[in-house]
């Protein structure tokens, strides 16, 4: 009886939390929204609010304990995602927003998916630098895209370049890139520890952190190789200002800014024909961009190799292939079911 009354306590008071966010979800409708994409996300966000309520409903003492600790797994996971996607949301009526950059933003992201129910919420946000939303959350939410941009900055064209760069987060976990990059990131960080002098035991404990690590870092190359795709010189510039004054310590999953750098630079001449403006971005690194020795070839990044990068800048030249006129792309969001072909 005890361990009865113990589950129904914690199935009522989960069952709450949901209400409580549905709620909120409810005053937020009474904003005034300048684009509908707002009012569409609450609306995805409510049927999949009122769903895990169902399942809670649904839950008896006679029902397993895998059962009941999946259901609780699934509405701690829906709520740990859709109360920031609220706050974004509440945000993205403020009147520090750049609304003038909506429609071009919302405008490339549906080009870049060829798909026209992609919603964007784009909003103000008080932060160092642009952020998005973790995007572990695709399926239950498929064509949102979380934006937010420095409140400080509102009125900075660099902000432009810089959402690419978001933007290309979703396309990184949409198009599955991570498992273009793979198998090269795992042999490159299992070649790490070794040249570290990590024994084979050490290497097999301590491998999957390391890749994990590789990928995150892969990620961040792709996605500023897709704002350059998309931006040229702009990217350069946009990258050189926001990361002045530089960062005293990040998260070992961003590169070293010298080393995205040096994938960027000549990205500019590969995508644009354009000379590289390395004056921001040299400010930013502390470094010279390029040796003298080398008539401006960049340095190789000793944390990657050339087959890595190769392939994240084929991916984010074929990803903003989409772009061009003369390519077709499909994407289809939040099923698991994506396609690229550009030609």
């Amino acid at each position: 009886m005890t361990r009865i009354r113990g589950l129904e306590r914690i199935r009522n008071q989960a069952w709450i939390k949901v209400e409580r966010a549905l709620v909120q979800l409810d005053k937020l409708r009474r904003q005034d929204f300048v684009y509908p994409d707002g009012r569409s996300a609450l609306d995805q966000i409510e049927a999949q609010l009122k769903k895990q309520q169902a399942a809670l409903e649904r839950l008896r003492p006679d029902t397993s304990a895998d059962q009941v600790a999946s259901t609780y797994a699934s509405v701690r996971s829906l709520l740990g995602n859709t109360v920031p996607m609220l706050g974004f949301i509440l945000r993205s009526t403020n009147v520090r927003n750049a609304f003038e950059a909506y429609d071009p933003l919302r405008r490339l992201c549906r080009q870049l998916f060829r798909n026209d129910q992609v919603k964007l919420i784009l909003s103000s946000d008080w932060d160092f630098s642009p952020v998005t939303l973790p995007m572990d959350n695709k399926r239950q939410f498929p064509g949102l895209i979380f934006i937010g941009l420095p409140a400080t900055e509102g009125d900075n064209a660099l902000l432009m370049p810089l959402a690419g760069h978001e933007i290309a987060h979703s396309l990184w976990q949409v198009l599955d890139i991570g498992r273009v990059v793979q198998k090269q990131a795992l042999r490159h960080a299992r070649d790490e520890l070794k040249k570290r002098g990590f024994t084979d035991e050490r290497i097999d404990a301590d491998i999957g952190e390391a890749q994990n690590l590789a990928l995150r870092q892969c990620e961040e190359v792709f996605c500023d190789l897709f704002a350059v795709r998309l931006f040229g010189n702009a990217a350069m510039a946009a990258f050189g200002y926001f990361f002045v004054p530089g960062y005293e310590k990040r998260s070992r999953i961003y590169p070293k800014l010298n080393a995205r750098f040096d994938y960027m630079v000549p990205a500019t001449r590969t995508c644009w024909l354009l000379s590289p403006a390395p004056g921001p971005a040299r400010m930013a690194s502390g470094r010279r961009l390029v040796s003298r020795k080398n008539k401006g070839v960049p340095a190789r990044p000793a944390s990657s190799g050339p087959t890595v990068a190769n392939a994240l800048a084929a991916s984010a030249t074929s990803a903003g292939g989409a772009m061009r006129p003369n390519s077709s792309a499909t994407v289809k969001i939040g099923t698991g079911d994506v396609s690229a072909h550009s030609r």
